[in-house]
Protein backbone atom coordinates (compact mmCIF):
# COMPACT_ATOMS: atom_id res chain seq x y z
CA UNK A 1 0.00 0.00 0.00
CA UNK A 2 1.43 3.69 -0.33
CA UNK A 3 1.90 4.04 3.25
CA UNK A 4 4.21 0.58 3.26
CA UNK A 5 5.69 1.99 0.14
CA UNK A 6 6.51 5.77 1.46
CA UNK A 7 8.01 3.89 4.64
CA UNK A 8 10.71 1.56 2.33
CA UNK A 9 11.29 5.01 0.69
CA UNK A 10 12.62 6.68 3.79
CA UNK A 11 16.57 6.26 3.81
CA UNK A 12 16.73 7.60 0.56
CA UNK A 13 15.91 11.44 1.12
CA UNK A 14 19.17 11.82 3.38
CA UNK A 15 21.04 10.13 0.74
CA UNK A 16 20.18 11.83 -2.01
CA UNK A 17 20.43 14.85 0.26
CA UNK A 18 24.18 14.08 0.97
CA UNK A 19 25.00 13.25 -2.72
CA UNK A 20 23.52 16.67 -3.57
CA UNK A 21 24.80 18.87 -1.28
CA UNK A 22 28.39 16.64 -1.93
CA UNK A 23 28.78 16.07 1.67
CA UNK A 24 30.91 13.31 2.32
CA UNK A 25 30.00 13.28 6.23
CA UNK A 26 29.53 9.96 7.64
CA UNK A 27 28.28 8.77 4.28
CA UNK A 28 30.07 5.17 5.02
CA UNK A 29 27.20 5.06 8.13
CA UNK A 30 24.33 6.08 6.59
CA UNK A 31 24.64 3.45 3.79
CA UNK A 32 25.39 0.89 6.21
CA UNK A 33 22.03 1.81 8.18
CA UNK A 34 20.15 2.14 4.90
CA UNK A 35 21.37 -1.15 4.11
CA UNK A 36 20.53 -2.85 7.64
CA UNK A 37 16.85 -1.40 7.14
CA UNK A 38 16.10 -2.40 3.48
CA UNK A 39 17.53 -5.77 5.04
CA UNK A 40 15.17 -6.22 7.87
CA UNK A 41 12.44 -4.78 5.87
CA UNK A 42 13.38 -7.27 3.13
CA UNK A 43 13.33 -10.57 5.58
CA UNK A 44 9.84 -9.34 6.47
CA UNK A 45 8.41 -8.59 2.81
CA UNK A 46 10.10 -12.10 1.50
CA UNK A 47 10.94 -9.05 -1.22
CA UNK A 48 13.76 -9.68 -3.42
CA UNK A 49 14.40 -6.04 -5.14
CA UNK A 50 14.61 -4.83 -1.37
CA UNK A 51 17.06 -7.61 -0.52
CA UNK A 52 19.45 -6.52 -3.87
CA UNK A 53 18.91 -2.54 -2.97
CA UNK A 54 20.40 -3.93 0.96
CA UNK A 55 22.77 -5.46 -1.18
CA UNK A 56 23.88 -2.57 -3.14
CA UNK A 57 23.86 0.04 -0.25
CA UNK A 58 26.06 -2.17 2.14
CA UNK A 59 28.43 -2.42 -1.03
CA UNK A 60 28.16 1.09 -1.48
CA UNK A 61 28.86 1.82 2.55
CA UNK A 62 31.92 -0.35 2.40
CA UNK A 63 33.42 1.79 -1.01
CA UNK A 64 32.49 4.77 0.91
CA UNK A 65 34.88 3.67 4.23
CA UNK A 66 37.41 3.16 1.76
CA UNK A 67 37.34 6.68 0.40
CA UNK A 68 38.06 8.17 3.48
CA UNK A 69 41.57 6.63 3.69
CA UNK A 70 44.42 8.04 0.89
CA UNK A 71 46.07 4.55 0.92
CA UNK A 72 43.20 2.67 -0.03
CA UNK A 73 42.06 4.08 -3.55
CA UNK A 74 40.79 1.87 -6.18
CA UNK A 75 44.16 2.08 -8.37
CA UNK A 76 46.46 0.79 -5.49
CA UNK A 77 44.02 -1.49 -3.84
CA UNK A 78 41.29 -2.69 -6.73
CA UNK A 79 40.47 -5.85 -5.63
CA UNK A 80 39.03 -3.92 -2.28
CA UNK A 81 36.78 -2.21 -4.74
CA UNK A 82 35.70 -4.68 -7.21
CA UNK A 83 35.53 -8.01 -5.34
CA UNK A 84 32.78 -6.91 -2.91
CA UNK A 85 30.51 -5.83 -5.30
CA UNK A 86 31.29 -9.16 -7.76
CA UNK A 87 30.82 -11.49 -5.01
CA UNK A 88 27.51 -9.89 -3.99
CA UNK A 89 26.24 -10.28 -8.02
CA UNK A 90 27.45 -13.74 -7.80
CA UNK A 91 25.36 -14.42 -4.83
CA UNK A 92 22.42 -12.72 -6.18
CA UNK A 93 23.27 -14.42 -9.39
CA UNK A 94 23.33 -18.13 -7.70
CA UNK A 95 20.20 -17.45 -5.38
CA UNK A 96 18.27 -16.32 -8.26
CA UNK A 97 19.21 -18.54 -10.70
CA UNK A 98 15.81 -20.38 -11.35
CA UNK A 99 14.03 -17.47 -12.50
CA UNK A 100 17.17 -16.06 -14.80
CA UNK A 101 17.76 -16.66 -18.23
CA UNK A 102 20.64 -20.04 -18.42
CA UNK A 103 22.99 -18.31 -20.50
CA UNK A 104 22.40 -14.67 -18.80
CA UNK A 105 23.35 -16.58 -15.38
CA UNK A 106 26.58 -18.06 -17.35
CA UNK A 107 27.46 -14.92 -18.72
CA UNK A 108 27.22 -12.97 -15.39
CA UNK A 109 29.22 -15.99 -13.06
CA UNK A 110 31.70 -15.62 -15.79
CA UNK A 111 31.81 -11.96 -15.30
CA UNK A 112 32.32 -12.04 -11.69
CA UNK A 113 34.42 -14.65 -11.31
CA UNK A 114 36.87 -12.78 -14.15
CA UNK A 115 36.23 -9.65 -12.27
CA UNK A 116 37.42 -11.05 -8.73
CA UNK A 117 40.45 -13.03 -10.22
CA UNK A 118 42.26 -10.38 -12.91
CA UNK A 119 41.48 -7.41 -9.63
CA UNK A 120 43.24 -9.66 -7.21
CA UNK A 121 46.36 -10.51 -10.25
CA UNK A 122 46.22 -6.81 -10.68
CA UNK A 123 47.11 -6.01 -7.03
CA UNK A 124 50.02 -8.53 -7.72
CA UNK A 125 51.11 -6.23 -11.09
CA UNK A 126 50.14 -3.28 -9.32
CA UNK A 127 53.16 -3.84 -6.70
CA UNK A 128 55.68 -5.41 -8.79
CA UNK A 129 55.78 -9.37 -9.69
CA UNK A 130 57.64 -11.00 -6.86
CA UNK A 131 58.18 -7.90 -4.24
CA UNK A 132 55.35 -8.59 -1.93
CA UNK A 133 54.19 -11.98 -1.01
CA UNK A 134 50.63 -11.43 0.62
CA UNK A 135 48.63 -10.39 -2.90
CA UNK A 136 49.74 -13.98 -4.34
CA UNK A 137 48.82 -15.30 -1.01
CA UNK A 138 44.90 -13.85 -1.30
CA UNK A 139 44.65 -14.87 -4.70
CA UNK A 140 45.49 -18.45 -3.99
CA UNK A 141 43.41 -18.09 -1.22
CA UNK A 142 40.41 -17.21 -3.18
CA UNK A 143 41.47 -19.30 -6.15
CA UNK A 144 41.07 -22.17 -3.18
CA UNK A 145 37.68 -20.69 -2.51
CA UNK A 146 36.80 -21.11 -6.35
CA UNK A 147 37.36 -24.55 -6.54
CA UNK A 148 35.79 -25.64 -3.36
CA UNK A 149 32.84 -23.47 -4.54
CA UNK A 150 32.93 -25.21 -7.83
CA UNK A 151 32.80 -28.32 -6.58
CA UNK A 152 30.21 -27.46 -4.27
CA UNK A 153 27.71 -26.39 -6.98
CA UNK A 154 29.45 -28.30 -9.23
CA UNK A 155 29.84 -25.27 -11.43
CA UNK A 156 32.58 -25.75 -13.79
CA UNK A 157 33.47 -22.50 -14.77
CA UNK A 158 34.46 -21.57 -10.57
CA UNK A 159 36.43 -24.81 -10.58
CA UNK A 160 38.65 -23.75 -13.84
CA UNK A 161 38.92 -20.07 -13.18
CA UNK A 162 40.24 -21.25 -9.30
CA UNK A 163 42.90 -23.88 -10.85
CA UNK A 164 44.14 -21.45 -13.18
CA UNK A 165 44.77 -18.98 -11.16
CA UNK A 166 45.80 -20.90 -8.53
CA UNK A 167 49.04 -22.14 -10.23
CA UNK A 168 49.41 -17.85 -11.32
CA UNK A 169 49.20 -17.34 -7.66
CA UNK A 170 51.53 -20.56 -6.87
CA UNK A 171 54.26 -19.14 -9.74
CA UNK A 172 54.13 -15.75 -8.29
CA UNK A 173 54.79 -16.90 -5.03
CA UNK A 174 57.94 -18.55 -6.68
CA UNK A 175 58.86 -15.46 -8.38
CA UNK A 176 58.71 -13.77 -5.03
CA UNK A 177 61.10 -16.38 -3.18
CA UNK A 178 63.70 -16.39 -6.35
CA UNK A 179 63.50 -12.56 -5.47
CA UNK A 180 64.14 -13.04 -2.01
CA UNK A 181 67.33 -15.14 -1.88
CA UNK A 182 68.67 -14.04 -5.11
CA UNK A 183 68.91 -17.16 -7.12
CA UNK A 184 67.19 -19.47 -9.49
CA UNK A 185 66.73 -22.84 -7.61
CA UNK A 186 62.76 -21.97 -6.74
CA UNK A 187 62.34 -22.33 -10.38
CA UNK A 188 64.41 -25.37 -10.90
CA UNK A 189 62.60 -26.75 -7.76
CA UNK A 190 58.92 -25.56 -8.84
CA UNK A 191 59.51 -27.01 -12.45
CA UNK A 192 60.35 -30.15 -10.95
CA UNK A 193 57.47 -30.65 -8.80
CA UNK A 194 55.20 -29.78 -11.82
CA UNK A 195 56.70 -32.43 -13.59
CA UNK A 196 56.78 -34.83 -11.15
CA UNK A 197 52.95 -34.27 -10.45
CA UNK A 198 52.30 -34.21 -14.26
CA UNK A 199 54.02 -37.73 -14.36
CA UNK A 200 52.16 -38.49 -11.51
CA UNK A 201 48.76 -38.02 -12.95
CA UNK A 202 49.48 -39.67 -15.85
CA UNK A 203 50.17 -42.94 -14.24
CA UNK A 204 47.18 -42.86 -11.78
CA UNK A 205 45.57 -42.00 -14.92
CA UNK A 206 46.93 -45.27 -16.28
CA UNK A 207 46.23 -47.39 -13.29
CA UNK A 208 42.79 -45.93 -12.96
CA UNK A 209 41.75 -45.42 -16.47
CA UNK A 210 37.82 -45.96 -15.80
CA UNK A 211 37.79 -43.88 -12.76
CA UNK A 212 39.03 -40.86 -14.16
CA UNK A 213 36.88 -41.16 -17.29
CA UNK A 214 33.97 -41.74 -14.88
CA UNK A 215 35.01 -38.12 -13.21
CA UNK A 216 35.57 -36.06 -16.72
CA UNK A 217 32.02 -37.60 -17.73
CA UNK A 218 30.63 -36.15 -14.79
CA UNK A 219 32.52 -33.27 -14.94
CA UNK A 220 30.89 -32.76 -18.33
CA UNK A 221 27.78 -32.88 -16.74
CA UNK A 222 28.20 -30.08 -14.51
CA UNK A 223 26.82 -26.56 -15.06
CA UNK A 224 28.64 -24.02 -16.95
Amino acid sequence: DPLRNSFAMLPIVPIVGMWLWASESEYDVLMFIAGVFYLLLASMRQSTPLALLAGACGNAALLAFYGRFDGLSLFDHPQLWLIPPAVSTLVALQWHRDSIDAGAATMGRYACVAVIYFSSTSEILIGGLGQRLWPPMVLALLSVFGVLGGMWLRIRSFLYFGIGFLLLAIMAMVAHAQQAIDHTWPWWAFGISLGVLVLTFFGFFEKKREDVERLIRELRSWKN
